[in-house]
């Protein structure tokens, strides 16, 4: 987490181990969030789509948690969240 936060600016970051991650997010933001990167996958997809702002970006990077998800369709599109996966073998892609 605080390489993230040191190297690429991130300003907080949530553990998705944490049950009350989705929570914790809503009460920092006070609303929800433009971009999530989702490591965990699985059903953490739906939980992170929940949390979006309107035209929300979500980056799927890894499966940690799964590879299949279910969400609610209406998650997605009452937003307008997009999707987008992402592939990587290191943090090098990211720079």
């Amino acid at each position: 987490a605080q390489f993230v936060k040191t190297h690429f600016g991130v300003e907080e970051t949530f553990d998705y181990k944490d049950k009350d991650w989705s929570k914790k997010v809503k009460a920092y933001t006070q609303s929800g969030v433009d971009v999530v990167v989702d490591i965990a996958g699985g059903d953490i997809l739906s939980s992170s789509l929940k949390i979006c702002n309107y035209g929300a970006r979500v980056a799927q990077v890894g499966v940690l948690s799964g590879t299949e998800s279910c969400y609610k369709t209406m998650d997605l599109v009452h937003h307008l969240v997009s999707i987008k996966g992402i592939f990587m073998d290191s943090t090098d892609h990211l720079r």
